[in-house]
């Protein structure tokens, strides 16, 4: 990443000519800095962030899902009652691939953990792409007195993606708290422990966790 001069904006910073000082040094100017008073260029800071998570992330195509059940050549096939883990990853992914669920984040999906011993319900997660995976509910598939083939499946592709949202929501809701707290935490001057202990109790608390009473 390029370092510039907090003092020209110039490029040519770089070691000190003195090896003994660990200072950068501006080449144009001369002025001399810490490494971490030294500018960068917007988009070069910004590239090295995680993208903020958008509020829906995930969008299903109801009527293009309608259309691809309905052909007996469709990109993805009916499920009922009785499909397990693979078979819900399969739907999902094949949906994803025909762009009948989309994201509005580049290389986030929506995916089903295949089944296990440990783990014998299908289990909803998501990958944001980067970070750790995000992982939901086990999946009840309760048919409706009136559900068809088709339209059993494609409440559970909506139930699936809403699901989905929730899970980002959450990471996002979850990343914007972890801002504030280390704003907190690096505000100048120093820390009183009791606030600190507060302020994190209120953010936890907040978060929709439960912390014990002193007496529980």
């Amino acid at each position: 990443m390029q370092l510039l001069c907090p003092e020209c904006c110039s490029e040519e910073v770089g070691p000190h000519l003195d090896p003994s000082i660990e200072l950068l040094r501006c080449g144009n100017c001369g002025a001399e800095m810490d490494r971490d008073e030294a500018l960068v260029m917007i988009a070069e800071a910004e590239s090295g962030l995680a993208q903020p998570v958008p509020e829906g992330l995930f969008v299903l195509d109801v009527e293009g899902a309608r259309a691809e059940l309905s052909d007996p050549d469709g990109a993805i096939r009916v499920v009922d009652p009785y499909s397990d883990a693979d078979e819900l990853h399969r739907l999902l992914d094949d949906a994803q691939e025909k762009e009948i669920v989309r994201s509005r984040l580049a290389r986030a999906t929506i995916l089903v953990y295949p089944l296990s011993i440990a783990e014998p319900d299908p289990i909803l997660a998501v990958h944001l792409g980067d970070g750790p995976t995000l992982l939901g509910f086990e999946q009840k598939l309760r048919r409706r007195e009136d559900d068809e083939p088709l339209a059993f499946t494609v409440r559970v592709l909506e139930e699936m993606v809403d699901e989905a949202n929730s899970l980002a929501a959450g990471r996002a809701a979850d990343g914007v708290r972890l801002d504030r707290i280390a704003a907190f935490l690096n505000r100048p001057g120093q820390w009183n422990g009791g606030d600190v202990c507060e302020f994190l109790a209120e953010e936890i608390v907040a978060s929709g966790r439960r912390l014990l009473d002193a007496d529980e």
